[in-house]
């Protein structure tokens, strides 16, 4: 069981103050770990564990699943996903934390019926700018019956309606505002009903904004001076905002592992090529010839693919096969949950490729003429794709972000250092910004992508790194 660190104190100081409430920290800094154990000190206070439900983006919870065994390997978790009957069978298991997905959530309020109070006391939130479009306020009938009424998306309507449900309630994310302060209605009505913030949306847009330009189509809203202060001072009681600035020496990186799961189609193709340095892709043969060949084609599968070829011999992207996209759905996750522009390094051209289908018109590549640097650093750029041997000499991005995501790690030590020195620490601080660099690694679970990590990290022989990791279990 692991220990909490003085960031997790100050989440779970804050959390004790309400029932019911917002928590604001930076990535990194271990909001799982302190909701755990909040919700430990539930257990003491009230007897027993009150049961745990936290809805989340997919891979968020498979994140979940992974971290909370590290803190109460005593409890049972039950994962509410994949098909109709799977989510069926997971919400009938006996469990002591359920793992929700918020496209589920519409699927889940039809089929469970009534209140979701049977599958626990509190309700964990997590990357709650999800939540951030709904709209709900509670009615007055002509007869006098109080009711409901929801009118945002399907998925927060379906939660609206079980709000009531948990006496406790946290909303975790590290950006509470990406599109400003109109996101603060939606999360904060879970934590106060609209006390705080106004009974219904309408009100509250009309307390503290303004249309500039009420006759154009494409008008948007506008906060009044001195909103933000006041809408702060509102909800201090039910907030708790722990920085990575405050307990992370900004001197360093900020280093944050992101884990995804494999699908089965390509957890079958891996397994296949670490057993048998051959395996089979739609009919198709993927086949590697030494040690260092092997390593580099279960690199290809943790990243999203197979190359029936070496890609230096035959670079033809048909040449290869997709089999996933679990890392850019963590990459998408990194950019809803900084709300920064970001920084993505990939090793394998098809990656590239990758990127660009899935992020068109928010990518860029560099260029010969430095046009994509310019405007990096001008603000101008959400995702700029930098690969590790033409992108790590001679740039400075500092001015455009601080945020770094590794898909894919490499063996060579010398990349890491030269992709880091583009916007690090020491860029940030002699250009006078005094903010943490994070540094987020993808990796597949159960793949080499953690040992190849390791290698640099450890700075181990190359060759003989590799002999071992595939003598081992992943």
């Amino acid at each position: 069981m692991r220990i909490a660190k003085p960031a997790q104190v100050a989440m779970i100081n804050g959390l004790m103050r309400t029932p019911r409430h917002q928590l604001i920290a930076s990535m990194g800094l271990g909001k799982s770990g302190a909701l755990l154990m909040h919700a430990g000190g539930l257990e003491f206070h009230l007897g027993g564990w009150p049961g745990l439900c936290i809805v989340a983006p997919l891979q968020v919870a498979l994140a979940w699943r992974r971290e909370i065994p590290l803190w109460r390997p005593d409890l049972r978790v039950s994962l509410v996903a994949g098909d109709k009957k799977a989510r069926e069978q997971a919400l009938h298991t006996s469990a002591d934390v359920y793992l929700l997905t918020y496209d589920n959530l519409p699927w889940m309020h039809e089929y469970v019926g009534g209140s979701w109070a049977k599958f626990g006391e509190v309700m964990v939130c997590d990357e709650s700018t999800r939540i951030k479009k709904t709209r709900a306020s509670f009615q007055t009938s002509s007869k006098g019956k109080r009711f409901l009424r929801t009118d945002g998306g399907v998925q927060t309507n379906s939660l609206a309606m079980h709000a009531g449900d948990f006496p406790y309630w946290v909303n975790a994310t590290g950006t509470p505002t990406p599109n400003g302060l109109t996101d603060l209605w939606g999360q904060y009505w879970y934590v106060d009903g609209g006390y705080r913030l106004g009974n219904s949306y309408t009100s509250f847009e009309q307390r503290w904004f303004r249309v500039p330009n009420q006759h154009s189509d494409f008008a948007k809203v506008e906060p009044l001076p001195g909103a933000a202060e006041q809408i702060s001072a509102l909800v201090a009681d039910v907030t708790t905002v722990v920085r990575v600035e405050d307990y992370i020496d900004v001197a360093e990186p900020n280093v944050v592992d992101r884990y995804v799961e494999l699908p089965e189609k390509a957890r079958r193709v891996y397994r296949e090529m670490k057993a048998r340095m051959r395996a089979e892709v739609e009919g198709k043969q993927v086949t590697a010839l030494t040690a260092a060949a092997k390593t580099a084609k279960l690199l290809q599968i943790a990243s999203g693919f197979a190359y029936w070829r070496d890609e230096d011999l035959d670079p033809e992207l048909n040449q290869c096969e997709e089999l996933h996209a679990v890392k850019l759905d963590a990459v998408e996750s990194i950019l809803e949950e900084t709300n920064e522009p970001l920084v993505v390094v990939y090793y394998f051209k098809a990656t590239l490729e990758q990127m660009k289908r899935r992020f068109k018109g928010r990518l860029r590549e560099l260029d010969a003429k430095g046009q994509a640097q310019d405007d990096w650093n001008a603000g101008k750029v959400e995702i700029l794709a930098l690969q590790y041997s033409k992108g790590s000499m001679g740039l400075s991005l500092q001015h455009g972000g601080r945020n770094i995501c590794l898909l894919t790690p490499t063996y060579k030590a010398d990349d890491y250092v030269q992709v880091l020195e583009r916007l690090g620490p020491l860029r940030q601080m002699q250009s006078g910004y005094k903010r943490a660099v994070n540094v987020f690694r993808i990796l597949a679970s159960a793949t080499v992508d953690r040992k190849v990590f390791d290698v640099v990290q450890d700075k181990q022989d190359v060759e003989r790194a590799m002999v071992e990791l595939l003598m081992g279990d992943d």
